[in-house]
């Protein structure tokens, strides 16, 4: 049987026949993020193209056929939201962001879908359950690709800096699933619980 490595070194060899990753590994040990006091324009740019196509896939329709693919999992994690609610394409957008790495640009997307959690929510002094769940899968997010690893190792010199991506994987998942988990037995519990007072 196949460890971990071997089947993560057969999936960049693939990536690498059909994407020419080795070159773009090249690139990026090359390339350098500014560190100075203009450096949030560098940041900027990057932000603003990645929400800019992000904008134009929710034009296109993309966002709500990745929220109507993720329904499954959705309608476990948010029962009380209804099926097509802009909250589930936010949700969607801002998890699929937190996925890539890319959690500076997953912030409005988690605005967005707190927003419109807010609008459903009877208590508007108080959190729901809905509400809740969307900030443990934002705090605890799967991700598959650490960028910042990456690149922090890159710059430090490291031989092989993506080597961290299965455990990552590995141990963000772990860490999702508990923070699910423990978010729906406190759901649960103060559902239980008796209103008005104390425990």
């Amino acid at each position: 049987m196949e460890g971990g490595a071997q089947r993560f070194d057969k999936l960049r060899a693939w990536l690498d026949e059909r994407i020419g990753l080795k070159d773009l590994e090249k690139i990026a040990r090359k390339k350098e993020i500014p560190v100075h006091r203009h450096t949030v324009w560098y940041y900027l740019g990057g932000m603003t193209l990645f929400l800019g196509l992000m904008r134009v896939a929710e034009d296109a329709g993309l966002v709500r056929v990745l929220a109507r693919a993720l329904r499954p999992v959705f309608r476990f994690l948010f029962p009380d939201v209804p099926r097509d609610h802009p909250a589930l394409g936010a949700i969607a957008m801002n998890f699929g962001a937190n996925m890539l790495g890319l959690g500076d640009a997953a912030t409005p997307f988690g605005i967005k879908a707190m927003e419109e959690l807010q609008e459903l929510n009877p208590d508007k002094d108080t959190a729901s359950d809905a509400m809740c769940m969307f900030v443990t899968l934002h705090s605890s997010s799967l991700q598959l690709i650490p960028v910042m690893v990456i690149s922090l190792r890159s710059a430090a010199g490291s031989k092989n800096p993506s080597e961290t991506i299965v455990g990552t994987i590995f141990a963000t998942a772990a860490s999702m699933i508990v923070a699910i988990a423990v978010s729906k037995m406190f759901a649960r519990w103060f559902a239980l619980r008796p209103r008005g007072g104390a425990a």
